[in-house]
């Protein structure tokens, strides 16, 4: 966290933020011998490969929040999201950028 200018007037003065970093990656590979490779008159064939799937996703998200009284809080998030896919050379990439204000309600005690 962070300290916050005065005149923003905030209930604890300060901005707590969080960074993260996420990375996955998944592959799927095939190994076997083809009906032409065992119908060789050679007791050596090779056995092939195939890749099935070969993708992943990164990601980078920024969070800091702040309270504003004891009933208000406001949030900013952003986050960079990129999906790949290298078996078949394909990439996509997000932008996510979200502001939040919430509200807390209370109707005091149960009798």
């Amino acid at each position: 966290s962070f300290p916050l200018p005065k005149r923003w007037n905030t209930r604890t003065g300060r901005m707590r933020t969080s960074l993260s970093y996420q990375s996955e990656e998944t592959s799927s590979i095939v190994t076997g011998t083809s009906v032409s490779a065992l119908r060789a008159t050679s007791p050596l064939f090779s056995a092939q490969t195939a890749v099935l799937t070969n993708n992943g996703r990164r990601a980078f998200n920024l969070n800091a929040n702040t309270d504003l009284s004891d009933l208000v809080s406001f949030t900013v998030t952003g986050s960079q999201i990129l999906n790949f896919d290298r078996n078949y050379n394909r990439r996509t990439s997000n932008l996510i950028f979200s502001a939040v204000m919430q509200m807390r309600f209370f109707s005091g005690e149960f009798r």
